[in-house]
Protein backbone atom coordinates (compact mmCIF):
# COMPACT_ATOMS: atom_id res chain seq x y z
CA UNK A 1 0.00 0.00 0.00
CA UNK A 2 2.58 2.79 0.96
CA UNK A 3 4.14 1.74 -2.30
CA UNK A 4 0.84 2.64 -4.46
CA UNK A 5 0.85 5.86 -2.44
CA UNK A 6 4.24 6.54 -3.03
CA UNK A 7 4.08 5.90 -6.75
CA UNK A 8 0.75 8.16 -6.47
CA UNK A 9 2.50 10.85 -5.02
CA UNK A 10 5.53 10.40 -7.99
CA UNK A 11 3.28 11.07 -10.53
CA UNK A 12 1.66 14.31 -9.60
CA UNK A 13 4.94 15.55 -8.57
CA UNK A 14 6.04 14.76 -12.50
CA UNK A 15 2.97 16.27 -13.95
CA UNK A 16 2.93 19.26 -11.96
CA UNK A 17 6.45 20.17 -11.27
CA UNK A 18 6.89 22.54 -13.96
CA UNK A 19 3.82 24.86 -13.06
CA UNK A 20 3.89 27.29 -9.90
CA UNK A 21 0.43 26.47 -8.70
CA UNK A 22 -0.91 23.16 -7.39
CA UNK A 23 -4.27 21.75 -6.45
CA UNK A 24 -4.88 18.50 -4.12
CA UNK A 25 -7.42 17.03 -5.50
CA UNK A 26 -6.72 16.23 -9.40
CA UNK A 27 -5.36 12.74 -8.98
CA UNK A 28 -8.09 11.32 -10.76
CA UNK A 29 -8.02 13.63 -14.10
CA UNK A 30 -4.46 13.00 -15.40
CA UNK A 31 -6.03 14.32 -18.69
CA UNK A 32 -6.89 17.40 -17.54
CA UNK A 33 -3.50 18.14 -15.75
CA UNK A 34 -1.92 20.35 -18.30
CA UNK A 35 -4.42 22.13 -19.27
CA UNK A 36 -5.81 23.04 -15.93
CA UNK A 37 -2.22 23.94 -14.78
CA UNK A 38 -1.32 25.79 -17.65
CA UNK A 39 -4.75 28.30 -17.29
CA UNK A 40 -4.27 28.34 -13.59
CA UNK A 41 -0.39 29.68 -14.14
CA UNK A 42 -2.19 32.25 -15.99
CA UNK A 43 -4.85 33.34 -14.27
CA UNK A 44 -7.81 32.07 -16.15
CA UNK A 45 -8.64 29.86 -13.95
CA UNK A 46 -8.41 29.63 -10.32
CA UNK A 47 -8.96 27.10 -7.45
CA UNK A 48 -10.43 27.74 -3.79
CA UNK A 49 -8.79 28.62 -0.95
CA UNK A 50 -8.26 25.50 0.64
CA UNK A 51 -6.03 24.29 -2.20
CA UNK A 52 -8.53 22.52 -4.08
CA UNK A 53 -9.79 22.70 -8.29
CA UNK A 54 -13.14 21.03 -7.74
CA UNK A 55 -12.82 19.58 -11.07
CA UNK A 56 -16.33 18.59 -11.67
CA UNK A 57 -17.70 21.57 -10.68
CA UNK A 58 -20.48 23.00 -13.12
CA UNK A 59 -19.33 26.26 -14.37
CA UNK A 60 -21.96 29.17 -13.69
CA UNK A 61 -22.47 32.33 -16.25
CA UNK A 62 -21.02 34.96 -14.03
CA UNK A 63 -18.01 32.47 -13.83
CA UNK A 64 -17.42 32.27 -17.05
CA UNK A 65 -17.92 36.07 -17.81
CA UNK A 66 -14.59 36.57 -15.26
CA UNK A 67 -13.12 33.70 -17.72
CA UNK A 68 -13.62 35.00 -20.80
CA UNK A 69 -12.37 38.68 -20.39
CA UNK A 70 -9.47 37.01 -18.52
CA UNK A 71 -8.75 35.19 -22.10
CA UNK A 72 -9.31 38.44 -24.38
CA UNK A 73 -6.76 40.14 -21.93
CA UNK A 74 -8.95 41.99 -20.15
CA UNK A 75 -7.81 44.21 -17.48
CA UNK A 76 -9.55 45.19 -14.34
CA UNK A 77 -9.91 49.05 -14.77
CA UNK A 78 -8.88 50.55 -10.38
CA UNK A 79 -11.35 53.03 -10.45
CA UNK A 80 -14.87 52.57 -9.81
CA UNK A 81 -17.83 53.42 -11.58
CA UNK A 82 -19.13 55.58 -9.12
CA UNK A 83 -18.70 58.96 -9.84
CA UNK A 84 -18.87 60.82 -13.38
CA UNK A 85 -14.87 61.11 -13.58
CA UNK A 86 -14.69 57.52 -13.20
CA UNK A 87 -17.95 57.18 -15.91
CA UNK A 88 -15.80 58.85 -18.29
CA UNK A 89 -12.21 56.41 -17.35
CA UNK A 90 -14.41 53.80 -18.88
CA UNK A 91 -14.84 55.32 -22.27
CA UNK A 92 -18.34 55.86 -21.56
CA UNK A 93 -19.33 52.40 -21.10
CA UNK A 94 -21.37 52.63 -17.80
CA UNK A 95 -23.29 55.46 -19.38
CA UNK A 96 -23.95 53.59 -22.84
CA UNK A 97 -24.99 50.52 -20.81
CA UNK A 98 -26.45 52.19 -17.32
CA UNK A 99 -30.31 51.53 -18.20
CA UNK A 100 -29.46 48.06 -18.77
CA UNK A 101 -27.02 47.05 -16.11
CA UNK A 102 -29.42 49.12 -13.65
CA UNK A 103 -32.94 46.88 -14.96
CA UNK A 104 -30.51 43.46 -14.18
CA UNK A 105 -29.01 45.20 -10.84
CA UNK A 106 -32.98 45.74 -9.69
CA UNK A 107 -34.09 42.44 -10.64
CA UNK A 108 -32.17 40.22 -9.19
CA UNK A 109 -30.77 40.30 -5.50
CA UNK A 110 -27.69 37.86 -5.59
CA UNK A 111 -26.67 40.30 -8.78
CA UNK A 112 -23.02 40.63 -8.67
CA UNK A 113 -22.18 44.05 -8.76
CA UNK A 114 -18.26 43.55 -9.10
CA UNK A 115 -19.12 41.95 -12.41
CA UNK A 116 -20.09 45.21 -14.34
CA UNK A 117 -17.38 46.63 -15.36
CA UNK A 118 -16.34 42.90 -16.86
CA UNK A 119 -19.72 43.00 -18.26
CA UNK A 120 -19.44 46.32 -20.27
CA UNK A 121 -16.25 45.35 -21.70
CA UNK A 122 -17.45 41.99 -23.19
CA UNK A 123 -20.71 43.98 -24.61
CA UNK A 124 -18.78 46.21 -26.61
CA UNK A 125 -16.57 44.34 -27.93
CA UNK A 126 -19.12 42.13 -28.86
CA UNK A 127 -18.43 39.01 -27.19
CA UNK A 128 -21.55 38.81 -25.36
CA UNK A 129 -25.38 39.96 -25.86
CA UNK A 130 -27.98 40.79 -23.77
CA UNK A 131 -29.71 37.63 -24.03
CA UNK A 132 -26.60 36.18 -21.91
CA UNK A 133 -27.34 38.43 -18.89
CA UNK A 134 -31.13 37.55 -19.34
CA UNK A 135 -30.58 34.06 -18.45
CA UNK A 136 -27.52 34.07 -15.61
CA UNK A 137 -29.56 34.03 -13.17
CA UNK A 138 -32.48 31.73 -12.49
CA UNK A 139 -35.43 32.20 -10.53
CA UNK A 140 -36.53 28.48 -8.33
CA UNK A 141 -39.17 29.99 -6.75
CA UNK A 142 -38.53 32.70 -4.08
CA UNK A 143 -34.38 31.31 -4.33
CA UNK A 144 -32.13 32.89 -6.86
CA UNK A 145 -29.51 30.75 -8.41
CA UNK A 146 -26.95 31.40 -11.00
CA UNK A 147 -27.62 29.69 -14.25
CA UNK A 148 -25.40 26.39 -15.35
CA UNK A 149 -23.40 27.39 -18.77
CA UNK A 150 -24.32 24.58 -21.32
CA UNK A 151 -22.19 23.11 -23.92
CA UNK A 152 -23.97 25.17 -26.38
CA UNK A 153 -23.79 27.62 -24.96
CA UNK A 154 -19.74 27.74 -24.33
CA UNK A 155 -19.69 27.02 -28.08
CA UNK A 156 -21.08 30.05 -29.39
CA UNK A 157 -19.07 32.22 -27.00
CA UNK A 158 -15.97 30.48 -28.08
CA UNK A 159 -16.92 31.56 -31.54
CA UNK A 160 -16.82 34.74 -30.58
CA UNK A 161 -13.89 34.78 -28.71
CA UNK A 162 -11.75 33.18 -31.10
CA UNK A 163 -12.53 35.87 -33.86
CA UNK A 164 -11.90 38.49 -31.20
CA UNK A 165 -8.19 36.88 -31.14
CA UNK A 166 -8.52 37.23 -34.96
CA UNK A 167 -9.13 32.97 -35.90
CA UNK A 168 -12.76 33.32 -37.29
CA UNK A 169 -14.96 30.20 -37.15
CA UNK A 170 -17.83 29.82 -39.35
CA UNK A 171 -20.35 27.76 -36.40
CA UNK A 172 -19.68 25.73 -33.63
CA UNK A 173 -19.89 22.38 -36.09
CA UNK A 174 -16.07 23.55 -36.85
CA UNK A 175 -15.29 23.39 -33.70
CA UNK A 176 -15.68 20.21 -33.44
CA UNK A 177 -14.61 19.41 -36.57
CA UNK A 178 -11.00 21.33 -35.07
CA UNK A 179 -11.80 18.88 -32.09
CA UNK A 180 -12.17 22.22 -29.80
CA UNK A 181 -15.69 20.51 -28.51
CA UNK A 182 -15.87 16.79 -28.57
CA UNK A 183 -19.35 14.70 -28.30
CA UNK A 184 -18.34 12.66 -25.47
CA UNK A 185 -18.24 16.16 -23.39
CA UNK A 186 -22.04 17.02 -24.48
CA UNK A 187 -24.47 18.47 -21.51
CA UNK A 188 -23.50 20.85 -18.83
CA UNK A 189 -19.97 22.08 -18.54
CA UNK A 190 -17.43 21.18 -15.30
CA UNK A 191 -14.13 23.27 -14.72
CA UNK A 192 -11.85 19.85 -16.35
CA UNK A 193 -13.81 20.03 -19.56
CA UNK A 194 -13.68 23.65 -18.95
CA UNK A 195 -10.10 22.93 -19.00
CA UNK A 196 -9.64 21.10 -21.77
CA UNK A 197 -11.85 23.51 -23.87
CA UNK A 198 -10.05 26.41 -23.88
CA UNK A 199 -6.75 24.71 -23.79
CA UNK A 200 -7.77 23.11 -27.00
CA UNK A 201 -8.57 26.63 -28.46
CA UNK A 202 -5.77 28.12 -27.22
CA UNK A 203 -3.69 25.71 -29.09
CA UNK A 204 -5.57 26.29 -32.43
CA UNK A 205 -4.69 30.09 -32.07
CA UNK A 206 -1.47 28.81 -31.79
CA UNK A 207 -1.36 26.71 -34.68
CA UNK A 208 -1.34 28.83 -38.08
CA UNK A 209 1.35 28.37 -40.44
CA UNK A 210 4.28 29.61 -41.67
CA UNK A 211 2.16 28.84 -45.22
CA UNK A 212 -0.88 30.29 -44.14
CA UNK A 213 0.84 33.63 -42.98
CA UNK A 214 2.68 34.13 -46.63
CA UNK A 215 -0.34 32.47 -48.32
CA UNK A 216 -2.33 35.54 -46.57
CA UNK A 217 0.14 38.25 -47.95
CA UNK A 218 0.11 37.30 -51.32
CA UNK A 219 -3.68 36.80 -51.63
CA UNK A 220 -3.97 40.42 -50.56
CA UNK A 221 -1.37 41.52 -53.64
CA UNK A 222 -3.64 39.58 -56.11
CA UNK A 223 -7.19 39.94 -58.26
CA UNK A 224 -8.88 37.17 -56.62
CA UNK A 225 -10.78 36.70 -60.07
CA UNK A 226 -7.97 35.32 -61.01
CA UNK A 227 -7.38 32.98 -57.53
CA UNK A 228 -8.92 29.28 -58.20
CA UNK A 229 -9.37 27.17 -54.93
CA UNK A 230 -9.48 23.27 -55.99
CA UNK A 231 -10.73 20.40 -53.55
CA UNK A 232 -10.54 17.00 -54.10
CA UNK A 233 -10.48 16.19 -50.80
CA UNK A 234 -7.33 14.92 -50.54
CA UNK A 235 -5.99 18.34 -51.17
CA UNK A 236 -6.27 21.92 -51.45
CA UNK A 237 -4.89 23.80 -54.31
CA UNK A 238 -4.71 27.29 -54.51
CA UNK A 239 -3.90 28.61 -57.78
CA UNK A 240 -2.88 31.98 -59.52
CA UNK A 241 -2.01 32.16 -62.75
CA UNK A 242 0.59 34.02 -62.69
CA UNK A 243 4.16 33.30 -63.34
CA UNK A 244 5.58 35.03 -60.29
CA UNK A 245 3.38 33.89 -57.77
CA UNK A 246 2.09 30.37 -59.10
CA UNK A 247 4.78 28.49 -56.95
CA UNK A 248 3.95 30.93 -53.84
CA UNK A 249 -0.05 29.98 -54.30
CA UNK A 250 -0.22 26.14 -54.70
CA UNK A 251 -0.09 24.81 -51.81
CA UNK A 252 -0.92 21.14 -51.06
CA UNK A 253 -2.40 20.06 -47.82
CA UNK A 254 -2.78 16.88 -45.54
CA UNK A 255 -4.85 16.25 -42.86
CA UNK A 256 -9.07 17.68 -42.64
CA UNK A 257 -7.91 20.05 -39.87
CA UNK A 258 -5.10 22.27 -41.85
CA UNK A 259 -7.55 21.82 -45.07
CA UNK A 260 -10.56 23.10 -43.96
CA UNK A 261 -8.11 26.05 -42.29
CA UNK A 262 -6.98 26.95 -45.07
CA UNK A 263 -10.14 27.07 -47.32
CA UNK A 264 -11.54 29.41 -44.57
CA UNK A 265 -8.60 31.74 -44.91
CA UNK A 266 -8.71 31.88 -48.81
CA UNK A 267 -12.36 32.38 -48.68
CA UNK A 268 -12.40 34.99 -46.33
CA UNK A 269 -9.36 36.91 -47.38
CA UNK A 270 -11.24 36.45 -50.70
CA UNK A 271 -14.53 38.60 -49.59
CA UNK A 272 -14.85 41.88 -51.32
CA UNK A 273 -16.46 45.03 -50.03
CA UNK A 274 -19.59 45.90 -51.80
Amino acid sequence: MKKVMLLICLILFINTKSYAVYFADLDRYEYAYNPIYKLAEEGVLVGTSDGMYKPEEKITKPYFLKVMAKLVGYKEPIVSVSTEEDIQKLGGLYTKYYEMISRYRESYKIWDKTLEKTILFLMDQNLIEESYLKNMIEKQGNLEVESVLTKEELGLCLIRMMDFLGNEIPDVETLYQYSILRREDEGMVCKAILALNLYRMQNHLEETTAEEIELRGVINDCDPDRIQIMDDEKRVSVYVPDELVKEKLTHFVKGTKVKMRLKNLVLKDLVRDE
